[in-house]
């Protein structure tokens, strides 16, 4: 849902993708104005359910690693991104430990 130029959870609960809930990864990615970041916000509102799958997991993996790889300069702003990312990579190996590199790559 829109208003007023700001995205608003249709759902109330707190749903968790490692350590995070959508409404941190929400928080995190609406400050950034890149297409990658208003495609997971999309992602978020559609596939609004309790528990992501391993392949919703993976896209999100795959949108915070293509913005950080066409705008991350290694400055303090992306620092939230950057964690977001190592958040999802540690989600990723607790459902299916052998599909990633370790989180520190």
């Amino acid at each position: 849902m829109k208003h007023n130029n700001k995205y608003y959870f249709l759902s109330s609960h707190r749903t968790t993708v490692g350590n995070v809930s959508r409404e941190e990864i929400f928080e995190c990615v609406r400050h950034y104005g890149f297409t990658e970041c208003a495609d997971i916000i999309k992602f978020l509102h559609i596939f609004n359910r309790e528990l992501m799958s391993t392949a919703e997991l993976i896209f999100l993996l795959e949108k915070t690693k293509e913005c950080l790889n066409n705008h991350d300069n290694q400055s303090c702003y992306f620092i939230p991104l950057r964690k977001l990312h190592q958040d999802i990579i540690k989600k990723i190996h607790q459902t299916k430990p052998d599909y990633l590199p370790s989180p520190g790559k």
